[in-house]
């Protein structure tokens, strides 16, 4: 037989040991993350080249008059200098951009949070 007298027993068949635990509420605390990206996969991307405008330039000629004396007559030709000729184009510009998918990225790289508010406890029993 065992009687109670406040909170103490006077047999330990009866009574039960108290237990005590810790309660602790804590704030919530984020993870400190930044993202984790895949290297972008990018490829340029080119318009079709229009044909280049061409036209060609030429000196003016450098040209002169020979006269050989045939018989009692002189015969005149015009001679002239080879043509100086070239050829000028306009130098077409490539119309392209780069294109990328999108960013494959998550946020693994995460590492414990600073500045954590400390848990609030009490024993409870």
């Amino acid at each position: 037989m065992s009687f109670r007298f406040g909170e103490r027993c006077f047999t330990k068949t009866e009574c039960k040991e108290p237990k005590c635990q810790w309660i602790c509420k804590s704030a919530p605390c984020a993870k400190d993350c930044k993202p984790l990206c895949e290297r972008p996969k990018c490829k340029v991307q080119c318009s079709p080249i229009s044909k280049p405008q061409c036209n060609i330039q030429c000196a003016p000629p450098l040209c002169r008059v020979s006269c050989k004396k045939v018989g009692c007559e002189y015969k005149c030709t015009t001679q002239c200098q080879k043509e100086r000729c070239r050829v000028k184009c306009i130098e077409a510009k490539p119309d392209c951009k780069t294109i990328c998918e999108e960013p494959r990225c998550d946020m693994s790289d995460c590492q414990l949070p600073k500045n954590c508010p400390p848990p609030k406890c009490y024993l409870k029993c």
